[in-house]
């Protein structure tokens, strides 16, 4: 019976439990659901125009004009006038070499010159005796005073004294061209600058051995300088001179200028070399420092966005278009990407407004999907 008794309360129990779990199912159901809560979005406006692609390059800025200063001779260095930061004047001597021996050299041929100068003299003296001479035997002859082998003789040695004149000359303008010459030698043992300027290099000190081609200061003319940089084959094919370029400083600060110079020939490694002439060293720079240069490669025309606002899948490339409070996934081409800004064509027009920001969050806005804008009063 007590049995019986048990088993009609666990009954009752399970009967109750299960109609309270109904009740409450249904209570639930009948509550309102929650509104969902809009994704908050950044967007920005497209807009028609023209993006201009440019390519980031490290150049380094030379001087224009430029010369390692040498000596002609060889000989050892008596003295250099200057040093690195030193200004100079074109003309001005730097460096003086001894050229004693080439001095001495000088000297023997102007006694030589001398000498012969004294020569000469003695010939015309003797060349106008002869000339006397053959004048008086010539009325002699006439006469019938002398005869004819004697005239002939007169005239013979005449004619040795005008050579001998003849001769002298010729020496004398010979040792006249020496002599220019060894002064020209001589004039070697001072280094002048060919151009007014300023010292970058001393490379040679007084005692030092100087000889033809080895450098002994290096002198640039301040003012016009040039960039150089070397470029790949394949983005030489849009540059061109007069072409846009950017130098860039590590603080920001920028200067626009153009490319005056492509050189004709490829060099190391198949690069190609331009420069980027300038009248003034851009923010100061000294020469030889590294230079963030961008060149304008190519002008596109296109529906114009943030980069920010590219969902790349693989080649395709989407935008997430926020019309109405809701996302429309658009496909569209991609023309190309330059300082945080792309060019696209299809999909969208001038005006409608793109989600922007990380790619990551871009890829889950699915289609439809509500969003409020970043900023928006709900």
């Amino acid at each position: 019976m007590k049995r019986r008794v048990l088993i009609g309360v666990v009954v009752l129990l399970l009967v109750a439990a299960v109609v309270m779990v109904r009740k409450k199912k249904q209570s639930l159901a009948n509550l309102a659901k929650p509104a969902a809560v809009a994704t908050v979005v950044q967007v920005h406006a497209v807009r028609q125009g023209e993006l201009e692609v440019t390519r980031r390059y490290l150049g380094r800025l030379e001087a224009r004009t430029r010369a390692d200063l040498a000596a002609r001779i060889t000989g050892h260095i008596l003295g250099v006038g200057k040093r690195e930061g030193d200004q100079v004047r074109a003309g001005e001597v730097v460096v003086t070499l001894d050229n004693r021996e080439l001095l001495e050299r000088t000297q023997a041929i102007q006694a030589e010159g001398m000498a012969a100068q004294q020569r000469l003299a003695a010939a015309r003296s003797a060349l106008m005796t002869q000339q006397a001479v053959y004048g008086r035997d010539e009325k002699l002859f006439s006469a019938g005073a002398i005869s004819r082998e004697a005239l002939e003789r007169s005239r013979t040695a005449l004619d040795t004294a005008k050579a001998n004149v003849q001769a002298t000359e010729a020496g004398i303008s010979g040792i006249g061209m020496q002599t220019a010459a060894a002064r020209t030698q001589a004039g070697y043992g001072q280094v002048r600058a060919p151009f007014s300027g300023v010292v970058t290099r001393r490379l040679m000190e007084p005692g030092d051995l100087a000889v033809p081609g080895k450098p002994i200061l290096t002198i640039e003319q301040q003012g016009n300088c040039t960039v150089v940089l070397q470029v790949s084959q394949e983005d030489l094919a849009g540059l061109r001179s007069g072409s846009r370029a950017y130098l860039r400083h590590p603080d920001g600060r920028s200067q626009t200028a153009a490319v005056t110079r492509i050189y004709p020939a490829l060099g190391a490694a198949l690069q190609a070399g331009l420069e980027i002439g300038l009248d003034k060293p851009p923010f100061g720079l000294p020469s030889g420092a590294p230079l963030s240069v961008e060149l304008a490669a190519s002008q596109l025309q296109g529906l114009l966005v943030p980069e920010q606002a590219l969902v790349r899948n693989g080649t395709a490339t989407e935008l997430r278009v926020v019309k109405d409070g809701k996302v429309r996934v658009r496909a569209t081409r991609l023309l190309g990407v330059s300082n945080g800004v792309a060019a696209v064509s299809g999909g969208l027009a001038a005006g409608e407004q793109v989600a922007v920001g990380q790619e990551s969050r871009l890829r889950l806005l699915a289609e439809g999907m509500p969003v409020t804008l970043q900023g928006a009063t709900p």
